[in-house]
This record gives C-alpha cells, structure tokens and sequence, in this order.
C-alpha cells in the first residue's frame, strides 16, 4: 500500500532481546497510527475515514500496553534457548 510504513524484520535481529521486540512493537504502534491519521486526512469518503479514526484511535489506546504474561514467557523462554 502506497504511503504505509516500511520497516526490516526485527526477527533477524541476533539477540532479539525483550526490549528490542518492545522498543520495535511501540515504534510500528506510532508509526502505524500517524498512518491511519495522514490516511484519514487525505481521504474524501466519510466511511473510510471513519474507519480509520477508529483505527488511529486504537493505535493510540495499545500503546505503552504491557504484552500479556504468556507472550513474555515465550520470548523470556526462547532468549534462554538462543543463549
């Protein structure tokens, strides 16, 4: 899609440590919203551009949201196998 954010794989990044998956998640959260809201600005139709206030808004309400116990298990558990 023309305009949405380009970012490299944080997947190859050696070690993926649970800050960098942090520091990657919060950055595509910002990037993604100011997306959503340039997006919004641009379009003439009202639908869509609700659909992507709503969207924005979303990006917004996650953001700086701690990762559920079980996804900080599974990183904590594959950083210990890598290690």
């Amino acid at each position: 899609m023309r305009g949405f954010v380009d970012r490299k794989p944080v997947w190859l990044v050696r070690p993926l440590g649970l800050k960098t998956v942090q520091k990657t998640a919060e950055s595509m959260e910002v990037e993604t919203r100011r997306f959503y809201e340039a997006a919004a600005r641009r379009t003439t139709d009202t639908g869509i551009r609700q659909l992507l206030g709503d969207l924005a808004e979303e990006e917004r309400k996650t953001r700086g949201t701690p990762p559920r116990k079980s996804q900080l298990t599974k990183l904590n558990e594959s950083e210990s196998a890598q290690q």
